[in-house]
């Protein structure tokens, strides 16, 4: 709402809520009259936020007070934007939503089935947030599997402002990012590379995968940021192999890894991607996935899955021609098909 002219209303009267659901309003160039008081030493500002008496949000965000006329609390710090995310007609269970200094908890409805010309769709879900700097930072845990295809964007705020969303997957996963329907340079890191957050995140679509972790760090902005995370086809390869984990990686091992998996192959560096390496000698896990182009126009899934089954085949008939500077201990490989959800039939050799 912007230039509403407040005349003879009074305070409390300006609003009142009467519904439960997560709401904000935000309005720009207001005039009230001269005598006009907030509750709670609420300062009056032009430009301020509206949002319904959630305790669990309004409590902990700095600037907003609880107007009990209202039923809603009154923000004089234009931080809040409401963060949505769209299932593409899948259905779940419950999202769970905690701002990472542990304050601002809250779970989001459970997906909505309605019946619109007898076809399915799951409603969005939706849930405040602040983009205050230092308290824009959310982890994102879902009860059930995350669907294979989500798409997430902020409502309500500048493109300057935005949240930085820690989405925790159940296991490792080949996801790749859209943004207008084009390609998202994905970036990946562990734990040993210290890497800076203030770096990374800090426009639209930055983001980072947690190797080890199983975390998909994004960077959501407002206004036209709406960024798609999609799980794709790919092949899951784990190798045992005769080191340490701390000498794999002294000696450049993940790049060797994806670089000798390429030869092997015949297919481009892009496709392979090291996403762990744990103790136990060194246990080396990484994804083949399917070919993509820069659009988010694919091969049909059918042919998708054709060509990894020929991957597979030749993998793990010549994957001891690698050249990884290690002995191969142990080998498995198996398939990971986005539609299912679920790792296909592995075969594993011990060496």
């Amino acid at each position: 709402f912007s230039g509403v002219k407040i005349e003879e209303t009074a305070p409390e009267y300006f609003i009142h809520w009467e519904s439960d659901f997560q709401t904000l309003m935000s309005f720009t160039n207001v005039t009230f009259p001269s005598d006009w008081k907030l509750n709670n030493s609420a300062e009056l500002l032009s430009n301020f936020q509206v949002i319904n008496n959630t305790y669990s949000i309004g409590h902990y965000t700095e600037g907003c007070y609880l107007q009990e006329g209202w039923n809603a609390y009154y923000c004089n710090n234009n931080n809040l934007g409401i963060l949505a995310m769209d299932p593409h007609l899948e259905i779940t269970k419950e999202v769970h939503f905690q701002r990472e200094d542990g304050y601002h908890s809250t779970d989001f409805s459970r997906w909505q089935l309605v019946i619109d010309d007898e076809i399915r769709r799951a409603s969005w879900l939706s849930n405040l947030v602040d983009t205050a700097s230092g308290k824009n930072h959310y982890n994102v845990t879902f009860e059930s599997t995350i669907p294979p295809k989500i798409s997430y964007s902020l409502i309500g705020q500048p493109s300057t402002k935005g949240v930085r969303l820690s989405i925790h997957y159940a296991g490792p996963q080949s996801i790749y990012l859209y943004k207008d329907e084009v390609s998202v340079e994905r970036k990946f890191a562990s734990k040993r590379e210290g890497v800076s957050q203030n770096e990374v995140f800090q426009k639209c679509a930055d983001n980072l995968w947690r190797i080890g972790e199983n975390i998909l760090e994004l960077y959501i902005s407002g206004e036209d940021c709406k960024i798609r995370a999609e799980v794709v086809n790919a092949l899951m390869v784990t190798m045992r192999l005769e080191t340490t984990v701390e000498d794999f990686y002294a000696n450049n091992g993940p790049q060797r890894f994806i670089d000798q998996m390429s030869l092997v192959l015949n297919i481009p560096p892009h496709r392979i991607r090291v996403v762990g390496v744990i103790q136990g000698s060194a246990i080396v896990q990484s994804f083949v996935e399917e070919e993509r182009s820069s659009s988010s126009s694919i091969k049909s899934n059918s042919d998708s899955v054709s060509e990894l089954l020929n991957l597979e085949s030749k993998l793990k008939t010549e994957y001891r021609k690698m050249d990884l500077g290690y002995t191969i201990q142990q080998f498995s490989c198996g398939r990971i098909q986005a539609n299912k959800r679920r790792l296909g039939i592995r075969k594993t050799e011990n060496l």
